[in-house]
């Protein structure tokens, strides 16, 4: 787990800056062989859960050894966060309404996201996988987390990040440089998974209408 630790939102190239910061510690975990790919977790301060869970030592450390040389995975310092929060109170209850504010001093790790992958719509919360290559995003791929609370919502994050791992844990050492293949095996994965967890979110919703609509025939 990499933090994110920069706390200064003043600054109008903040933003470029962390990206920047990003995009050159997956190089450098790449180019040592420390690393095959990377993620960002994603989330806003409409996701409380999910920075609590990323200030729970205990959570960190297992999060952190189950990603081990595989997968990098970057996050949002709390106290970061803590800070954009605080200085954007206002922001924040203004973007409640259909109004779109901007605000260079006033960004999330959904807004990090937005801009490493260069997207107006990030899901949120969720785990960006992106490959680099060149100083630049190669491909990317987006699971969602849709548990609400702090420990299935941990149990959720360890799953998608084994999904990922497994999926290359069997790459070879000849292999590593293989950029695009190995990316291609961890899109696959969690894209399959996201598939079946869609599938089974619409067979839930479909059962639930039939039982209201039994209800009515009895």
């Amino acid at each position: 787990m990499i933090q994110i630790s920069t706390t200064d939102g003043n600054e109008g190239g903040l933003l470029a800056d962390t990206i920047s910061e990003i995009i050159n510690k997956s190089n450098n975990l790449k180019n040592n062989n420390l690393a095959l790919s990377f993620a960002l977790i994603i989330y806003d301060f409409e996701a409380p859960h999910i920075r609590k869970l990323l200030t729970d030592d205990f959570y960190m450390d297992a999060l952190d050894k189950l990603s081990g040389k595989h997968i990098s995975i970057f996050y949002v310092n709390s106290n970061y966060v803590r800070e954009q929060a605080r200085r954007s109170e206002t922001i924040i209850r203004l973007t409640m309404s259909v109004e779109q504010i901007d605000n260079n001093s006033n960004f999330s790790a959904k807004e990090i996201g937005r801009e490493l992958i260069n997207t107006k719509k990030l899901p949120s919360p969720s785990v960006l996988f992106f490959s680099i290559k060149d100083d630049k995003i190669k491909d990317y791929t987006i699971a969602r987390l849709r548990e609400n609370e702090i420990e299935k919502a941990f149990n959720e994050l360890k799953k998608i990040i084994e999904i990922s791992i497994d999926s290359i844990s069997k790459v070879k050492v000849e292999f590593r440089n293989n950029d695009q293949e190995i990316f291609r095996l961890i899109k696959n994965a969690i894209d399959s998974s996201e598939f079946w967890k869609n599938t089974s979110d619409l067979y839930k919703k479909i059962i639930k209408v039939k039982q209201f609509l039994s209800f009515f025939r009895l």
